[in-house]
């Protein structure tokens, strides 16, 4: 897209940077955001010792040369991430702090928009034993979290194969749409608002998924009923998205269709995540124990989504 949309009420992107391939696929997906929204982008380097700078520093002026050293890197790295992007670089701040990364996405992108970081592939075990940076912000960030994997992230589709979802997908010009899951929680209500926000911002149409299974649709029912076909309970499902839908403030320039799918939420959104721009959901909230043992759509969209994946809680 050539034609920036200025949107002043969104506040800047904040990124987390450290180098690594998936951190600048990170930062150079926030710049193209930033490129169509209008939005600055605040790239945050959170550093200790354990990075290679020789001896500790002693004294005042040590400790202002490794800062100089440390900011002419994270210089070069933005530099290197702006390439093809079209972002205005007078956009950009640039701040390195001497603290865990987490600490300091988790301080310093409080207030923004959204917080993105990449995604490192690690298995489960490794994960259980040592964590990762972006499901640590995920869990505890109060800020809406985009997670970035490493990949070629473009307007065409991420798959080659056709399918019928696809074409109902692709917008004016195939640009890829936002989608967002909803299964009428609160916080998928939040998640619709944020995803209606970016869809306006970024001149994208909008595609709301209710990925329902006969349990999920148990609220809606009429008890006193035989059991329903799923024929019926198609319909239902078809009610439900459209009162979801109803409830968000979705503006009028933003082109809007619901999917209502048969089939558990984690798996149809990572298919959607084929022919989408991004993936939005909600948070759980769940515990640290269960949110291992039981999963939840959002740690699993995580592993699975071809497309970045935002997390509002």
């Amino acid at each position: 897209m050539d034609t920036q949309i200025t949107h002043p009420q969104l506040a800047q992107i904040a990124v987390g940077v450290d180098g690594t391939p998936e951190s600048f696929a990170a930062l150079t997906w926030a710049m193209r955001e930033a490129s169509v929204t209008g939005q600055k982008v605040h790239a945050i380097y959170g550093w200790t010792h354990s990075w290679d700078l020789g001896d500790e520093p002693q004294t005042p002026k040590d400790w202002e040369r490794v800062r100089h050293i440390i900011n002419d890197e994270l210089r070069s790295w933005a530099d290197e991430a702006s390439v093809d992007t079209n972002f205005d670089m007078s956009a950009l701040k640039l701040t390195s702090v001497h603290a865990a990364g987490t600490t300091a996405l988790l301080d310093i992108g409080q207030r923004a928009h959204q917080i993105v970081v990449g995604r490192r592939t690690m298995n489960v075990v490794a994960r259980w034993f040592l964590g990762s940076l972006s499901e640590n912000l995920v869990n505890r960030a109060a800020a809406p979290v985009t997670v970035v994997r490493l990949m070629k992230n473009d307007d065409t589709a991420h798959s080659r194969s056709s399918s019928a979802l696809e074409s109902s997908m692709l917008g004016e010009g195939h640009l890829l749409p936002v989608v967002v899951g909803v299964d009428g929680s609160q916080v998928s209500l939040r998640a619709l608002d944020f995803a209606a926000e970016a869809a306006r911002a970024e001149g994208r149409d909008l595609h709301v998924f209710y990925c329902w299974q006969t349990k999920t649709l148990a609220d809606y029912m009429q008890t006193e009923h035989a059991i329903p076909s799923v024929a019926e309970e198609d319909e239902l499902a078809r009610r439900v998205l459209d009162q979801i839908i109803q409830q968000a403030e979705i503006p009028p320039v933003v082109r809007v269709t619901g999917h209502a799918v048969h089939v558990p939420a984690a798996k149809g959104l990572a298919d959607a995540s084929h022919y989408a721009h991004r993936i939005i959901v909600g948070s759980r909230g769940l515990g640290q124990f269960d949110k291992y043992a039981l999963g939840s759509v959002s740690q699993k969209l995580l592993d699975t989504s071809v497309a970045p994946v935002t997390v509002v809680h």
